[in-house]
């Protein structure tokens, strides 16, 4: 049987040593450093194990994403109907003191 290195299967699954040490070692496979050696039925196990983690946390992002989107498409709902205060007193003070231009809609 194939035999691997915990580091180098934790560079497959994009984690770190510790965290298949720490996997292993709950599974009762002995495994203390990243240059440990690990038979092929414990790399499967880790593979599945990891690679379902990753899977959840990717639908869960994509979840939280959409979440995003729709709040982002309501701000700009709720800026569109926002009305400017119309200040033409103090408006044209501070246009004079140049603090405000026109452009920003304000008068």
């Amino acid at each position: 049987m194939a035999k691997m290195k915990v580091h180098e299967l934790a560079k497959e699954l994009d984690r770190q040593s510790k965290e298949l040490i720490a996997f292993l070692q709950e599974k009762g496979i002995d495994a203390k450093v990243a240059q440990s050696s690990i038979e092929e039925e414990a790399i499967e196990l880790v593979r599945k194990h990891f690679k379902k983690d990753r899977q959840k946390g990717m639908e869960a992002a994509k979840g939280s994403t959409e979440a995003v989107k729709g709040n982002v498409e309501t701000a700009k709902e709720s800026a569109e109907n926002i009305k400017r205060p119309s200040y033409p007193v103090l408006g044209s003070w501070l246009v004079q003191q140049g603090l405000l231009r026109v452009e920003d809609g304000y008068l």
